[in-house]
């Protein structure tokens, strides 16, 4: 489900687009199923936000939805993609330290992690992938724990 961009960097209709996310992330959690939430699909098909905090921004307010949508739902495992994303992510999870859970095989450079959160919470599993890592069934097989 895309996620608006533009109203995440600017700020304008960013409350609105993080409720309509979180909303319908939460109602495809419900129904049993798993959300992917995503900013862009390919080439922009957008006018480039010249703000060069935009991303930043961005990063920011993608993490704290996760971090909402982890909470209320009582999610256990994560993937973020995205090398910014992922250090915001963290951010806004409140990680403090990731230790190695599981190395999985088909992308070593993105092993299942556990965040261990800086209040002393139950860690969360989480892998951060890098763009063009892993084959097509990648998430699907971090979902489903098939690490082999």
């Amino acid at each position: 489900m895309e996620v608006d961009y533009e109203a995440l960097a600017t700020g304008a209709g960013s409350e609105r687009a993080e409720t309509a996310a979180f909303d319908t992330a939460a109602a495809v959690l419900t129904s049993g199923s798993s959300p992917l939430l995503f900013t862009s699909l390919g080439k922009p098909s957008l006018q480039p936000v010249t703000d060069k905090r935009a991303n930043d921004r961005v990063g920011r307010r993608l993490g704290a939805l996760l971090n909402r949508l982890t909470a209320a739902n009582g999610l256990k495992r994560v993937v973020v993609a995205g090398g910014d994303t992922s250090s915001h992510a963290l951010s806004e999870l409140h990680i403090g330290a990731l230790t190695l859970r599981h190395p999985f095989a088909q992308s070593p450079g993105s092993p299942v992690c556990l965040g261990h959160r800086f209040d002393g919470s139950a860690p969360l599993e989480l892998v951060l992938k890098g763009g063009q890592i892993g084959n097509e069934d990648f998430l699907v097989r971090i979902r489903d724990g098939r690490l082999d």
